[in-house]
């Protein structure tokens, strides 16, 4: 994907100082009332950036363009909430992004962040809140989404509102993680779930004649490193498979599994580092073990880079734009790294395709070897 770059951001400038002149009755941008609005913006940023509850909203929302945008796979995604609005009838809300989709439909989306206390922790909107955005998604024609993220599960889910239990004269709309996980169409922004064998294995390799020999009562050592490397199943991996696992332990969920020492005799052959989705290998499948979505793995290392920002200082490869809608090749079997891509269909489905051979569950597509 391209982004469009503005021809000049100065406008956006002037646009805050014509509403905040027009607030303050100022008749001319003298020096004194540009030195007024930028007093006036400084102490409101200052009070608004120190607290991490207003940052987080819109830390989602930064969050979600950089996921669409490195995914690639939608046509269009702009903001929607910009600019002065005038309409008739009531109260109306936009919705934070407007998305053309690969087959030119478009969504309305409004992002949200949810703070999971639990696992059954639900997500709750006003019902006001909630018609206000149905109303501009109606005048629009344009379907309604939204697009949450679970923090404690650093997930992402797309929700139409049908998958919410409703609200109404004054109730709250509520959805929790399971519903929301089975009802996501995260599927068509081009997301899929990423699965490969556990352990990989980080391996230093160890030049035993440039090394000491283990102290037999124990004690330090020194030891010269002749190479790293990364394995699959014993296999050593290199070029794009090699850089695809990097990625997916960087960015992924795996956790670090303990380590392994090869040795002869006294001397120490190699040191492997093992990942896989616990700590514990009894739990590990003989499959391959899913290891994040490419969602996940672009929010990971966002957050990895605006800890307490809202931008991202990260310079990590997967938020280039359309980056990680070319991370796995077509010929992934191909590879010397085993992979399975999963796709999730959203469980809500209309009856008649139910009909045609499945249920109303969440089903998922999946390719692999």
């Amino acid at each position: 994907m391209k982004r469009l770059e503005r021809k000049n951001r100065a406008i956006d400038h002037v646009r805050l100082l014509a509403d905040f002149s027009k607030s303050k009755g100022i008749q001319e941008y003298t020096q004194r009332a540009l030195q007024e609005f930028g007093d006036e913006a400084s102490r409101e940023l200052a009070s608004f950036v120190t607290q991490e509850s207003r940052l987080t909203g819109i830390r989602a929302e930064a969050m979600f363009l950089a996921v669409v945008a490195g995914l690639g796979k939608v046509g269009l995604i702009k903001a929607e909430d910009e600019g002065e609005v005038y309409y008739q009838g009531p109260d109306i809300q936009s919705p934070d992004y407007r998305i053309v989709l690969a087959d030119k439909s478009a969504l309305l989306v409004e992002v949200k962040a949810h703070r999971m206390k639990n696992i059954r922790s639900q997500l709750k909107l006003g019902d006001t809140y909630v018609q206000q955005l149905r109303r501009y998604a109606d005048m629009m024609k344009t379907e309604l989404r939204f697009a949450i993220y679970w923090d404690g599960l650093r997930t992402w889910t797309l929700n139409p509102l049908e998958a919410f239990e409703a609200g109404s004269h004054g109730k709250k709309w509520s959805l929790d993680f399971g519903r929301a996980y089975g009802a996501s169409e995260m599927a068509v922004l081009g997301d899929r779930f990423i699965a490969t064998p556990a352990p990989l294995r980080f391996r230093v390799n160890v030049d035993p004649d440039k090394s000491d020999r283990i102290p037999p009562s124990g004690g330090p050592m020194n030891i010269t490193i002749a190479r790293v490397e990364l394995l699959s199943r014993e296999r050593a991996l290199s070029g794009k498979a090699a850089d695809i696992a990097w990625k997916l332990l960087w960015h992924g969920n795996w956790v670090d599994a303990g380590q392994h020492v090869e040795q002869d005799g006294d001397r120490v052959l190699w040191i492997d580092h093992l990942f896989g989705p616990t700590e514990d290998e009894e739990d590990w499948g003989k499959g391959c073990e899913m290891i994040g979505s490419c969602s996940g793995i672009i929010s990971n290392a966002y957050l990895s880079g605006a800890e307490r920002t809202v931008h991202t200082t990260s310079k990590s490869g997967v938020l280039e734009p359309g980056a990680m809608g070319q991370f796995i090749p077509d010929d992934f079997m191909k590879l010397e790294l085993p992979l399975a891509l999963i796709h999730l269909q959203s469980n809500l489905k209309p009856a008649k395709a139910a009909a045609k051979g499945g249920t109303r569950r969440g089903r998922r597509k999946v390719a692999g070897k």
